[in-house]
């Protein structure tokens, strides 16, 4: 098996809805990572004062075989339709060991004329607007069947008919990785904290005399800075302006280990927590 890449569209709550395969590549450039220092020049040494990655372009060159200018059309068609600002468009990065994604749009698809076989080669570029990450999808889960204690906790553990797994979230990256978190109903007060490896709280997301009933989500998407409530026909509000200005908007996880906690206390009936995140990487 070789690397494959593919163009996928995600949605509110970064699951994939629609996808491009891109089954014939060659020539890909743009792999690998740059990293872009701050510095304080001194007389001796430069002091380093931060450190960011570089989002290069990515370009490749797309065969199309057998009937290219066909498939071309519909490649250029899927581009278009997901080429607004308000779609989450990405690259997907499979090395047959890991499969990788970066968000971005395509900014540049060139079309020449097919060879002697039908088939078409276009040089396509990807213009990259986050790092490359790994998605680590559902590995929080907080569930609660029946309104108890609260119980401080740090690692993962079931007590009762109070269920939590994988509370923990390890991150390596040399910044804060952005967590996405879907709430089901019902609970009230809306309380996301973040601990750090000492116990100390670092991070809250509260709804205050918010009430999320049972049938409706509240999704908090700290990667594509969206809030919403999913209510029970399928339609969407926008919950930012819901959000307690007294503590955070979005929830980001420092680098280390986290721990997510939910204020369980106030929830009943077909409360749930589950939780992603994007693991960033350097490449």
């Amino acid at each position: 098996m070789v690397r494959e890449y593919a163009l996928v569209v995600m949605n509110n709550q970064d699951q994939i809805i629609d996808r491009f395969n891109l089954d014939l590549i060659t020539a890909p450039t743009g792999n690998g990572f740059q990293l872009e220092l701050s510095t304080i020049a001194t007389d001796i040494e430069d002091v380093i004062t931060k450190v960011v990655q570089k989002k290069p372009t990515i370009t490749m060159t797309v065969h199309l075989i057998k009937n290219g200018y066909s498939q071309s059309n519909v490649l250029t068609n899927w581009i278009q339709k997901y080429s607004t600002a308000d779609t989450n468009m990405f690259l997907e990065y499979n090395d047959t060991t890991t499969i990788k994604y970066c968000g971005g749009k395509v900014t540049s698809l060139t079309k020449t004329e097919k060879d002697e076989y039908k088939d078409l080669a276009q040089d396509l570029t990807f213009t990259m607007t986050t790092p490359f990450f790994i998605k680590r999808e559902n590995t929080i889960t907080i569930q609660v069947s029946s309104v108890g204690k609260k119980y401080a906790f740090k690692y993962p553990y079931q007590y009762g008919k109070n269920v939590v797994e994988n509370n923990e979230i390890e991150n390596p990256y040399i910044l804060d990785v952005p967590v996405i978190v879907t709430i089901d109903g019902a609970i009230d007060n809306p309380t996301i904290d973040l601990f750090d490896g000492n116990g100390e709280r670092y991070s809250r997301v509260q709804f205050d005399g918010v009430t999320i009933a049972q049938g409706e989500q509240l999704v908090i998407n700290s990667a594509q800075k969206k809030i919403i409530k999913i209510n029970t026909d399928g339609s969407e509000t926008d919950y930012r302006p819901e959000v307690n200005p007294e503590f955070d908007t979005y929830l980001l996880a420092h680098k280390g280990i986290s721990t997510i906690v939910v204020n369980t206390n106030d929830s009943s009936t077909g409360f749930k927590l589950t939780g992603s995140w994007r693991q960033y990487t350097l490449w």
